[in-house]
């Protein structure tokens, strides 16, 4: 069974198609303000439920989302949320880096490289995350959390 970092990781890859080096960019700094931003969308008490439902609510990643029962779903579509959020932080920190007076249109991770998107479309998309993720959020805010075992 993943970490919970790593299937964020993994929901982040496989929804936005991400090369290993972007995905390598994807460490405890991202993660963590993703993290902070499901606390901030959630609440504190309701963020809570969701971490307990990292245990409480496991799931295959192999099950088909309509064969998952309701916590399950609920852990799922959260922890795409949270995917969601690395995504949007990413793309802010590899736009910090083009704009840097260093890096100019090429970043380079060992021995791999990576050419970003133009600056305005790389906007676009986090933008679009951000969004994506509040969408998910706002459909448990208000209607709570509750971490049961299925």
């Amino acid at each position: 069974m993943s970490t919970h970092s790593e299937t964020i990781k993994a929901r982040a890859q496989n929804i936005a198609n991400l090369t290993t080096d972007a995905v390598d960019k994807l460490e405890s700094d991202i993660l963590s303000s993703a993290a902070g931003k499901m606390e901030e969308r959630l609440g504190y008490q309701m963020y809570g439920n969701y971490v307990k439902m990292f245990t409480e609510n496991l799931y295959s990643s192999t099950t088909e989302y309509h064969l998952l029962a309701d916590g399950q779903k609920k852990l799922f579509n959260l922890e795409t949320a949270e995917a969601y959020y690395a995504l949007y932080f990413l793309a802010l920190a590899l736009k910090e880096m083009n704009e840097g007076s260093v890096i100019d249109t090429r970043i380079q991770f060992g021995e791999g490289q990576m050419n970003p998107s133009p600056i305005g479309q790389l906007i676009d998309m986090k933008d679009q995350y951000r969004k994506l993720g509040d969408r998910l959020t706002a459909r448990y805010g208000s209607g709570g959390i509750t971490a049961g075992v299925v």
